[in-house]
């Protein structure tokens, strides 16, 4: 590291934009486990969720319990900067090229390709947006409190075995 800084490559523009990008992910996660931890010792103990309202969750949403969606997401600074990138790709620019653009490596460094997702592993406030698209569409622009601004694009879907309510109810009551 030292030798490095001595040879100037730590105001390398990449190197910078590597950077910079870890220490927004490494605040992202503070603030994520601060936010989980208040959640779960302070509002969860003081919420009451009925029966009845898990089983109708489960009842609206079972077409996505047996549903994993093979998601891309990019995260942006601000909304304005995210609706600047989607207009790229509405002009033609792949969804891979802009991401490979916006991490600021000619690698095929894929951090943003998150894989099949299923249900309970995709954050609540994406599910209205990201279970409606279709293959290869990209979301419109997304802001939530706990994920920032993003944008999402659905490579594919797979579905695997129905799932029952018994092995979903716990992971409802919480999201509820």
């Amino acid at each position: 590291y030292q030798q490095g800084v001595k040879l100037g490559y730590d105001r390398d523009s990449k190197y910078l934009g590597r950077v910079r990008k870890l220490e927004l992910e490494l605040r992202a996660v503070k603030q994520s486990e601060m936010m989980r931890r208040v959640y779960s010792q302070a509002v969860a103990a003081s919420v009451k969720v009925s029966a009845e309202e898990v089983q109708d969750y489960y009842d609206q949403h079972q077409a996505r319990f047996g549903l994993r969606l093979h998601l891309g997401s990019l995260s942006f600074d601000s909304e304005f900067e995210a609706q600047r990138a989607r207009n790229r790709i509405k002009q033609g620019l792949s969804f891979e090229d802009l991401a490979r653009e916006y991490d600021g490596e000619q690698t095929d460094n894929n951090d943003w390709d998150l894989g099949f997702l299923k249900w309970s592993r995709i954050p609540f406030e994406w599910h209205d947006v990201v279970f409606e698209l279709n293959t290869d569409e990209v979301s419109r622009v997304m802001s939530g409190g706990k994920t920032g601004v993003r944008i999402f694009k659905l490579f594919g879907r797979e579905s695997q075995s129905q799932v029952e309510f018994h092995t979903v109810r716990n992971a409802i009551l919480n999201r509820l």
